[in-house]
């Protein structure tokens, strides 16, 4: 409160011992700090509408509300230290205070503008991302750039608005760099694990909800993470797998949209005719698209197997468990097993010809 009191007393005795001219150039430009901001805010969203008027109309403002408070800050703190400067028996503690208070206050502006910069460009990335299925992955990696974004932003304005003021900076910056090699080496699993979320997330090699294979491995997605992907698989248990193991893996997706892939074998006796596998192939195709959960279907005679004439099935079924996936399975094959047993096609299975040489020993 003292130094309150202090500071008037010093304003008050400052505007006494002012000429004419110093009073009305301080007055002029101090009203120019406070209608300047005004007029540039209105002028600013005008221009920013008419310019960018074929933009998406949300972005538009977005930009705008991003300038417009740093802007008026910029413009109130430049007009305000033209008032002061005007007087020329002004105090060297005044002035120094008033130089130090410039480029904190201008220091803070420019940090809002970077702030909402960043936020803008993690909405876009946002929007990006969300071009193809939406996940939790995606949402969170949205908010880990608009964080790291902001993070480094306040970093470098700190450490600027600490140069403008005079202060040393290397012991900061030295100590930011020990403290990241330090986190880098204790953290290399979770650096990888989260590097290789990012890499899954840009390449779109799956979401959440699809079914996939690679190795021994074949189920459906249930969770994305930061650290490991969550696969449930078609008998049911759950298996957590790291992301960095993931991004080297050939992985195969079976989802294309709400429809998700599928296939059966079957295998007739080397007996049928060309007729019959044509026949064949047109029943199964039947079967399937007669199936609730089946949107498309087709059959190829697939080759010429050692002990059968294997013929596949494949169709996109609307399912998303492999209880569900199970359940189709089995109510195809029973369709099939009538339909076929109707049809007398028989099926095949293992067999082998077995010739026996005898030698006449005279």
């Amino acid at each position: 409160m003292e130094l309150f009191n202090n500071l008037i007393d010093r304003l008050l005795r400052l505007l006494k011992s002012a000429d004419t001219h110093e009073l009305f150039f301080a007055a002029f430009f101090f009203v120019l700090a406070v209608v300047g901001p005004w007029i540039a805010q209105r002028f600013i969203g005008g221009v920013f509408r008419r310019v960018l008027r074929k933009l998406d109309v949300d972005l538009v403002e977005s930009a705008i509300q991003a300038i417009k408070g740093p802007l008026a800050i910029y413009i109130f703190v430049t007009f305000a230290v033209l008032s002061i400067d005007q007087f020329e028996h002004l105090p060297k503690g005044v002035h120094q205070f008033v130089t130090y208070s410039e480029t904190v206050l201008n220091g803070i502006a420019i940090l809002v503008f970077s702030f909402r910069v960043v936020d803008i460009s993690a909405v876009l990335f946002k929007r990006r991302m969300m071009k193809g299925a939406k996940t939790e992955l995606d949402e969170r990696w949205v908010k880990i750039v608009g964080w790291v974004g902001k993070s480094i932003v306040l970093f470098i304005g700190v450490i600027s608005i600490m140069q403008g003021l005079g202060k040393s900076i290397v012991p900061y910056i030295t100590g930011a760099g020990v403290f990241g090699a330090a986190f880098a080496l204790a953290a290399q699993s979770t650096l990888g694990n989260i590097i290789g979320s990012f890499e899954i997330m840009m390449d779109r090699l799956f979401a959440e909800g699809d079914r996939i294979s690679f190795g021994d491995y074949d189920g459906f997605v249930t969770k994305m993470g930061l650290r490991s992907v969550e696969i449930t698989a078609l008998s049911g248990e759950k298996i957590n797998l790291p992301n960095k193991d993931l991004v080297d893996k050939q992985i195969r997706n079976y989802s294309k949209g709400k429809l998700v892939f599928g296939k059966i074998t079957i295998g007739l006796e080397y007996r049928h005719t060309k007729e019959d596998v044509g026949r064949a192939m047109t029943i199964l195709k039947e079967i399937a698209l007669a199936h609730h959960k089946i949107a498309e279907a087709s059959a190829v005679f697939k080759s010429f197997a050692s002990s059968s004439l294997d013929i596949e099935l494949y169709f996109w079924g609307n399912y998303k468990t492999g209880g569900e996936y199970i359940a189709i399975i089995s109510d195809l094959n029973m369709e099939i097993k009538e339909r076929f047993d109707r049809e007398s096609f028989a099926f095949a299975f293992p067999s082998s010809n077995v010739y026996l040489k005898k030698e006449i020993l005279t």
